[in-house]
C-alpha cells in the first residue's frame, strides 16, 4: 500500500487501476477512497474464483478487460454502481473480499 500513497497520489491524480493477485480482483483507487471492481480472469463457465479457492484454470475475459478500458478511459469510476470505501481499510477488505462480494 507504500505504492499506493507516495506514488499513486503525486502522479496520477489519486486515481489507479490495480490486480490484486492474492484474490484475482481489480482494485479501484480514486481520490483516497477504493473499491472492488471485480476479476478480469474467469473459469471456463465464465465465472470469478475469487481467493482463488476452486484452483481451477483461469482465462482473461476479453469482455472484462474491454470493460475494464472503458471505465478507465472515462475515468466512470465515481459513477459505477460499486461500494467504495476508505482507503485506510483495503488491507482488510482484500482479506475478506471472498466473504464481502459472495
Amino acid at each position: 500500500m507504500l505504492f499506493c500513497k507516495e506514488i499513486l497520489y503525486p502522479l496520477f491524480s489519486g486515481v489507479g487501476c490495480f490486480l490484486s493477485l492474492n484474490i484475482s480482483l481489480i482494485v479501484i483507487v480514486c481520490n483516497r477512497k477504493v473499491a472492488l471492481w471485480g476479476s478480469v480472469y474467469l473459469d471456463a463457465h465464465g465465472e470469478e474464483d475469487r481467493n482463488l479457492r476452486r484452483g481451477k484454470p483461469l482465462f482473461l475475459s476479453k469482455r472484462r478487460i474491454e470493460k475494464l478500458t472503458a471505465d478507465w478511459m472515462m475515468q466512470s469510476f465515481e459513477y459505477l454502481i460499486v461500494n467504495f470505501f476508505n482507503f485506510d481499510h483495503l488491507i482488510s477488505y482484500l482479506r475478506d473480499a471472498h466473504y464481502m462480494l459472495q
